[in-house]
């Protein structure tokens, strides 16, 4: 009874380390299951804390990014895809990586860009590939850079919060289930040519019934605006950052600090438990906080670097 609620394996861990033989693990769950001591998780309830959504009313209004893996190729390493969706035509790029390096995000980003389009928003989580390094969070990496310099606004989620970038995590899902499981890999190389194909397939051929059964691609066709991309995306470039917006979505706990990127600054009492947009305006050297329903509440000064 006093291990039951840690598993077979964790249990086969601790007779061991206390100098008994542990039977296999299925006799332990055996025995675990019929003394009925197979403790369940209670279902997640939603707190009703209300969220900051951005609407979506047309493709590439808003992009979901993130990496996925590392999965492992028998005799040849390991490999990533960093994965681009927009929210509106469940449209994707996948771009296959082996590191999940700034160098490779970005890479993803001007190929996504180039085949579905430049978005006025792009939502990541906060991991220093995508925000920059802790020591100098007011330089900001390379694709904030990137992003600020195409003129799309980064949004990014609360800490520690990775379903609020649902979409491209449930992509992740079947990413996993029907490409990774389905196919013995030969090498890296291999398993680049099948990521191009499966992200052709998805596009073309995925029927998701919140789009009304349509494919990506069809809901692309349908609802795309009518005139054409022509700007060319710039590449990062070590200039002054003068232009441009940075959001963050953060929950304000008992602490009563507000976290940007890893920087701390206080909030009044009446926003605990609360969630809250900061947006980083660079012209201004200033961040305004709004609440979830996007009502302007205060300003922070914050001045930016010039280098």
């Amino acid at each position: 009874k006093k291990f039951a609620h840690i598993g077979a394996q964790a249990i086969d861990w601790e007779l061991s380390r206390m100098g008994i033989n542990p039977p296999s693990h299925s006799t332990i769950n055996r025995i675990i299951k019929s003394h009925d001591l197979i403790t369940r998780k209670s279902k997640y309830q939603k707190k009703g804390t209300p969220y900051p959504k951005l609407p979506v009313w047309f493709p590439n209004t808003l992009h979901q990014v993130d990496f996925w893996g590392p999965r492992y190729i028998k005799g040849d390493g390991r490999a990533y895809s960093f994965n681009v969706m927009d929210v509106y035509t469940r449209r994707v790029l996948n771009h296959p990586a082996r590191n999940k390096s700034k160098e490779e995000a970005l890479k993803g980003l001007i190929k996504a860009w180039e085949l579905l389009g430049p978005p006025d928003f792009i939502q990541l989580d906060n991991a220093m590939t995508f925000r920059g390094s802790p020591r100098y969070p007011r330089l900001f990496g390379l694709v904030i850079k990137w992003c600020l310099q195409n003129g799309i606004q980064p949004i990014f989620i609360p800490l520690s919060e990775p379903w609020r970038n649902g979409y491209i995590e449930k992509f992740h899902d079947s990413l996993e289930k029907k490409f990774f499981r389905q196919i013995t890999f030969t090498d890296y190389q291999h398993y680049c040519c099948e990521l191009k194909y499966f992200n052709e397939y998805h596009n073309q051929n995925y029927r998701y019934s919140p789009l009304g059964g349509l494919t990506p691609n069809e809901v692309y066709q349908k609802d795309r605006l009518s005139y054409e991309y022509t700007e060319d995306h710039q590449l990062p470039t070590d200039s002054v950052l003068s232009e441009g917006y940075i959001h963050l979505i953060r929950l304000i706990r008992s602490n009563l600090k507000l976290n940007i990127f890893g920087e701390e600054f206080d909030v009044p009492k009446e926003l605990e438990y609360e969630y809250v947009v900061a947006t980083i305006c660079l012209r201004d050297h200033m961040i305004r906080v709004y609440d979830s329903q996007r009502t302007s509440l205060y300003t922070l000064p914050y001045r930016i670097p010039i280098k």
